[in-house]
């Protein structure tokens, strides 16, 4: 199924080729769910996403020994990239959009990372 996305900010618009997700490792969720593009562009998530306080957030789903989990895709990317957080870190998108993923438009506690 494909389906277009349109960036916030740019208006950029995407299309992006949604696939079933099962059995695969972080690395690809990532891949499959990020529309990545130019190093200075919003990365939109175009996978699972929650609301909260009226804005969509990504979010990367896994269930380690059955249990469901749910992360930011925001830590994800960060962690594909290389890029280590301690515990407790709050991570912010200096473009304002709550879907970039982008590790250039990203801050942790407040401090630009790239």
């Amino acid at each position: 199924m494909s389906i277009k996305v349109k960036c916030p900010n740019c208006n950029h618009e995407f299309t992006h080729e949604r696939k079933k997700r099962e059995n695969l490792s972080f690395e690809e969720k990532f891949i499959r769910g990020a529309n990545i593009g130019d190093a200075h562009e919003c990365w939109v998530w175009t996978g699972p996403k929650v609301k909260r306080n009226g804005k969509e957030y990504g979010v990367m789903r896994k269930k380690p020994g059955g249990k469901f989990c749910q992360r930011a895709a925001k830590t994800y990317s960060l962690l594909y990239h290389g890029i280590y957080m301690p515990p407790h870190t709050w991570i912010s998108s200096i473009c304002g959009n709550t879907l970039c993923v982008n590790p250039k438009h990203m801050r942790v506690n407040g401090v630009d990372i790239c």
